[in-house]
């Protein structure tokens, strides 16, 4: 004979009789789009409120940009005003904002504003400086701050309460800047040194002032892994981010020293400095790796003057070459060729209206510690266009020093797949320029 269990039939039984018949019962007393409406007023109320508006850094991307500096202003009528260090010499903006329930609460800026140049793509850039005109609010937290997350890629920053004196503080941020960046004359040999009293290390130093970027790259061994770190600015200082470690220390900030024109960091007994030299600190030896016969380096103006290897020097006399030129003619590339084991012609190509031309000037080489020295050979210039000359006179006479170049091999690419090498002047080192390297024929 079968036995039933009857207990879970009648469990069953006293669940569906306690349930209610009334089906529009709700968790929440209104309904999902009303309670983001709401939301969303609250949050314009929030914004508005601030007397002096709201402050905050952003990094767009830690692992390819640094950080930016913006003070803004919201009203309730969804009008915002707002300074930003993303340009030189920055001055207040006005446009409009939104608050936006979808994916939300989004704030929205609806115009061109300081915050939306980085989002701003060109023709050298196409991801722009990986910034967005959207952001999440995440929360609010107990003290009034704002948590923000891009929509682009995530990235956070803090809202915090401005005052009065962080919009003047803004246009400060650019001497800082301009004194990090360095003026034109400066050489391109920079270092950056960490240590205590006992030991250091040694980091060769690049910047890249679109991203706000700096690489730095042991001096004593560049096998060891560049490391890649965002700057922002202030007023009087520079903050690094991530920090730089050693011995287990971090050196997030440092402060500009304008009796020693460097930047300085200093967190117990361990310090770190951002200094100038003539020299290269590791000479190298990546001449000795070239193949020179048959080999052009060459340099292109569409493709290599936004590097951060191309000096702001170099580009100026590039620069002043164009400003001198009749007729309107335009130097668009220069090549280095190395013809023979002792011969080779540095090639300027400059273009009129849709015609290209050539002016070579021929040499001899030889390397000497490490460095290419070029000698004027008897055959001189190809062209006889004194004009021509003479808008190249600057320029070619960093190529024809007696003191020669520093040549070094990059690990970057940029637009080829060619290696590429910088040219540095030994005589000046503010002029430094990238080149494509290939084997080739003449």
């Amino acid at each position: 004979m079968k036995k039933y269990n009857f207990y879970p039939l009648l469990f069953l039984l006293l669940i569906l009789c306690s349930c209610s018949n009334d089906d529009d019962t709700e968790i929440f007393d209104l309904p999902a789009d009303e309670r983001m409406n709401t939301l969303l007023l609250e949050y314009r109320n929030t914004l508005a409120a601030s007397q002096d508006g709201w402050k905050t850094t952003f990094y767009p991307d830690t692992t390819y940009t640094g950080g930016w500096s913006f003070v803004m202003k919201f009203d309730e009528h969804y009008g915002v005003e707002m300074i930003g260090d993303v340009v030189k010499n920055p001055e207040v903006e006005e446009g409009t904002y939104a608050l936006l329930g979808s994916q939300g609460p989004v704030l929205s800026f609806k115009s061109y504003l300081p915050i939306t140049e980085l989002s701003n793509p060109s023709a050298s850039h196409p991801q722009a400086r990986y910034g967005s005109n959207e952001f999440v609010i995440v929360e609010e937290r107990d003290n009034g701050d704002l948590v923000m997350k891009s929509k682009r890629n995530d990235s956070r920053f803090v809202l915090k309460k401005a005052g009065e004196e962080d919009w003047k503080n803004i246009g400060l941020h650019s001497e800082t800047e301009n004194n990090f960046i360095g003026s034109p004359l400066n050489s391109v040999y920079r270092f950056f040194t960490i240590g205590n009293q006992t030991d250091s290390i040694v980091y060769e130093m690049v910047y890249d002032e679109y991203f706000r970027q700096m690489t730095l790259t042991n001096a004593d061994d560049a096998v060891v892994q560049s490391k890649d770190k965002g700057v922002a600015f202030t007023k009087d200082s520079v903050y690094v981010e991530p920090p730089i470690m050693y011995d287990g220390v971090a050196i997030a900030a440092l402060f500009y020293d304008k009796d020693q024109s460097l930047f300085i960091g200093r967190n117990g007994d361990v310090t770190a400095k951002l200094y100038y030299s003539p020299v290269p600190y590791n000479l190298g030896n990546d001449i000795a790796d070239i193949n020179l016969t048959k080999n052009m380096f060459s340099y292109r103006d569409d493709t290599l003057e936004d590097t951060p290897y191309t000096s702001p020097g170099f580009v100026h006399l590039y620069d002043e070459v164009n400003d001198l030129m009749l007729g309107g003619r335009i130097l668009w590339r220069i090549e280095v060729h190395f013809m023979t084991e002792t011969e080779g012609r540095v090639r300027y190509r400059y273009s009129s209206g849709d015609t290209n031309y050539s002016a070579y000037h021929y040499f001899r080489y030889q390397a000497e510690d490490n460095r290419m020295v070029l000698t004027e050979t008897g055959d001189g210039w190809s062209t006889t266009n004194q004009g021509v000359i003479n808008a190249l006179s600057n320029l070619d006479d960093i190529f024809f020093s007696s003191k020669g170049f520093y040549i070094k091999k990059l690990s970057e690419r940029y637009t080829y797949t060619n290696v590429v090498y910088t040219f540095t002047s030994a005589e000046d080192p503010s002029v430094r320029f990238p080149t494509y390297s290939a084997l080739t024929t003449f």
